[in-house]
């Protein structure tokens, strides 16, 4: 049964035998990158850019903002606040008192937390100098990058929202019920001043000891010519909270707000203009590397970027922050997702862009397939069918005459498909869904997912661990037995010939037959989890969608399945997955979330294997083969004498024989020689590579003549 989750942006390299992970938001899309909250952002010049936000999020972004990569620190703790003082060394700190410092660009981060309360701002001058300050008005300084820190007397208790020091002893402190505090002295002592207000005060900036501004609740804004000692109002023309103030120079600055506001002053706050964000969403903060070059981001993962000062704002990140419920590729590159309220996106490059699609629909939507890249149908709530015949341009509506909710869709060819949903309901067509009937009385399940393997031979499955399969096309069904007496929803099934498929479920059921159902055996999914979608490349090669921010893989049909977590302490779940190629998938879920899973290349350091290829003998009609054996690592790949598998009857690699038909033979657990044997004359190649990725060649000249024939 289908479950909510969202997902974040997250990196996670795993060994060299997995994929290295990218979660992503579609990057072409236009608006919130992910669905978590983004507190701070800051532009270290026009190209190099950091954000932070909730459960750890760091990202980072080289050229002004067009992308982010994910540098998250592994905690789930929201980091409300980022100083960086240049594309390498940066702070973050947060709830918790969760301060973490890195100097090589995000790659690592080290913890140098002093307190166990929220920290709320963090500012650093130089690689040593610095202060936080959160709820019950902490304060803390260190001098030494935030090995050590100190305790300051900040003379309140109410919590200090941000901070702004311009030298070692000058800076101030805001917070609640107009709360500001003042020292020149680093920090040893702080002293109040009079605001004039008992609103929240969420922003300071100073351009230098006697210039700033203060911004907060009820279109608050003060500014001080004098330090501070004296503070008077400006008009911001609104009564919208206002939750950050940058100032660029002495009259050019901006202020971020609830609703997506963005004001903007070049008279020094005389005067504060509303621009058109585009978004309507609170931005919690605003930043700008140049007159023309900013950023602003906010709740829901919301960034908008602007590269002429604001006069206008895009949103180059926005995709959903729709339920993705389903995922289908017509090949490697070409694959839509669709969910909740009719959303339908569409990649062309493995799932690294997006695109939306108009798919005429407002219901959800909980399942999508094709037959190739022009021609697919989705279904969902209210018995709705869509379809589309050039690739998602156009989609149609389709009259399924059934009302209630279809959960599958599956075709056998571009004019025979299934339907299947709540009661039992199976629908057929054989015209391209130009027409949609009964297949057959309905079942006495709901049924979750439905396969064919051609236009005869099928399988649905649904609640209480039903199975059933039909040979005629769906007029009949016969009821096959789940192994799993405790099995409750069975939620999609994939089948890659007429003998060989898998079923998921809920608590980590995964079912597997060889001979078409007659017998299903249990696999070990090494979780408990919810299993919402599965998909098989090959009778080898699969992936799982599962709770706890998990994709399961396989490389052994099932027999083994390891864990990719994706995010620590997540409770969430992975609603569609697809493994586009052996070393590429792509994964779906809730709120929009996105997954692209590559293998990263292999980076071989150190000597390479002392490779070795020996063989004896001569080619005749009376030895028509010749064994030759390689050794020196743990993967050996032959080649012929025209480079190629020709002469080449049968490859060994270790312990399992390997069929001829590819270059690269598979990997088996750490084989310590490899063998090939050859029936034509002429020099042979082995690729010898160990398990760092390293490799080196060696050559044999088979001498002889073949023998007639061969």
């Amino acid at each position: 049964m289908k479950k909510n989750l969202y997902f974040l942006l997250w990196l996670l390299c795993l060994t060299q035998s997995t994929y290295a992970q990218t979660w992503q938001k579609p990057l072409a899309l236009g608006g919130n990158y992910q669905t978590e909250d983004l507190y701070s952002v800051q532009l270290i010049d026009a190209n190099t850019g950091w954000i932070a936000g909730q459960r750890g999020l760091v990202l980072k972004t080289t050229n002004g903002g067009l992308t982010w990569t994910d540098k998250g620190v592994n905690t789930v703790n929201r980091l409300r606040s980022a100083s960086f003082l240049d594309a390498n060394t940066g702070w973050v700190a947060g709830d918790g008192g969760d301060v973490r410092v890195t100097t090589d660009g995000g790659d690592t981060w080290t913890l140098k937390s002093g307190t166990s309360e929220t920290l709320f701002a963090v500012q650093f001058l130089n690689a040593t100098t610095g202060w936080v300050a959160g709820t019950l008005g902490t304060i803390q300084k260190t001098t030494d990058g935030g090995t050590t820190w100190t305790t300051q007397t900040s003379g309140t208790n109410d919590i200090l929202r941000d901070m702004h020091f311009v030298d070692a002893n000058t800076g101030w402190m805001v917070g609640d019920w107009g709360k500001i505090i003042y020292t020149s002295d680093g920090g040893t002592t702080w002293t109040a001043q009079t605001s004039n207000t008992g609103q929240y005060l969420s922003g300071v900036f100073f351009r230098n000891a006697n210039k700033g501004w203060v911004v907060g609740d009820n279109g608050t804004i003060r500014v001080t010519t004098d330090g501070g000692t004296t503070w008077t109002t400006q008009t911001s023309g609104t009564t919208t909270d206002l939750f950050n103030v940058f100032f660029l120079d002495d009259n050019t600055g901006w202020i971020a707000g609830e609703d997506g506001l963005v004001l903007k002053t070049t008279n020094g706050g005389t005067n504060w203009t509303p621009q058109t964000s585009g978004v309507q969403t609170r931005l919690l903060n605003v930043y700008f590397a140049n007159a023309a070059a900013g950023v602003a981001v906010g709740r829901d993962g919301y960034i908008i970027r602007t590269t002429d000062g604001g006069t206008t704002w895009t949103n180059p990140y926005l995709g959903t922050s729709d339920d993705f419920d389903a995922l289908y590729f017509a090949n490697a590159t070409t694959g839509w997702a669709v969910g909740e309220d009719g959303v339908v996106f569409k990649t062309s490059d493995a799932g690294i862009n997006w695109a939306k699609q108009n798919s005429t629909t407002t219901e959800q939507l909980w399942d999508v397939f094709g037959v190739d890249a022009s021609t697919l149908w989705a279904v969902g709530e209210s018995g709705v069918i869509v379809k589309t015949s050039n690739g998602g341009t156009n989609w149609v509506a389709q009259n399924s005459g059934f009302s209630d909710i279809l959960y599958g869709v599956h075709f056998a060819n571009a004019s025979t498909g299934w339907a299947v949903g709540e009661g039992g309901v199976i629908l057929k067509t054989t015209d391209g869904g130009a027409t949609w009937g009964a297949s057959s009385p309905n079942l006495s399940e709901d049924l979750f997912g439905v396969w064919f393997t051609n236009a005869s031979t099928g399988w649905v499955v649904g609640t209480n661990g039903f199975i059933a399969k039909t040979t005629d096309g769906g007029a009949t069904w016969t009821p096959q037995t789940s192994p799993d007496p405790n099995a409750n929803f069975l939620n999609r099934v994939q089948f890659i010939n007429a003998t060989t498929g898998w079923i998921v479920g809920d608590e980590g059921v995964i079912l597997k037959t060889t001979d078409g159902g007659t017998t299903w055996f249990q696999q070990n999914s090494g979780t408990t989890e919810y299993l919402g979608d599965l998909h098989f490349l090959d009778a080898n090669n699969g992936l799982l969608g599962a709770g706890g921010y998990q994709i399961l893989r396989t490389t052994d049909g099932g027999t083994t399945w390891t864990s990719m977590p994706t995010k620590n302490g997540s409770t969430y779940y992975v609603n569609g997955v697809y493994l586009t190629s052996p070393t590429s998938a792509v994964g779906v879920g809730d709120h929009g979330g996105i997954v692209v899973l590559q293998t990263p290349p292999v980076s071989c350091t150190g000597t390479p294997p002392n490779a070795l290829l020996v063989g004896s003998g001569n080619l005749s009609c009376q030895t028509p083969t010749l064994s030759l054996t390689a050794v020196g690592g743990t993967n050996y790949a032959f080649s012929g004498p025209t480079n190629d598998l020709s002469g080449i009857v049968s490859q060994f690699n270790g312990t399992e024989s390997i069929i001829v038909g590819a270059y690269i033979i598979n990997k088996r657990d750490i084989p310590t020689f490899g063998t090939a044997v050859v029936n034509k004359p002429g020099i042979y190649t082995v690729l010898v590579t160990d398990d760092r990725g390293c490799s080196s060649t060696a050559t044999i000249n088979v001498t002889g003549e073949a023998c007639p024939g061969r």
